[in-house]
């Protein structure tokens, strides 16, 4: 069955359902998006977790401003290629 058909039924079946019903069956439904959403970050958490271990003996002494020093140069470089590719 196709997944708009799917659908279709399922709100000709909630439509049908008394209003308790019906928010049992939103509760779940959220759940489901929660639970999914979850597995998805839960891959992406796996996958910095192995990359940090792998940087776990190398010292890192990065400040605030350290971020912001290499931002702005960052950006100085490239507002001066910009102008130079004019």
């Amino acid at each position: 069955m196709a997944a708009t058909k799917r659908i279709e039924k399922l709100i000709d079946t909630l439509s049908e359902l008394p209003e308790q019903h019906v928010r049992e069956v939103e509760d779940f439904a959220e759940f489901l998006r929660a639970k999914t959403q979850k597995k998805r970050t839960s891959k992406r958490t796996r996958n910095i977790v192995k990359l940090e271990g792998r940087w776990k003996d190398i010292p890192f002494d990065i400040m605030n401003e350290d971020v912001r020093e290499a931002r702005q140069e960052l950006g100085q470089q490239i507002a001066t290629r910009a102008r130079k590719a004019r």
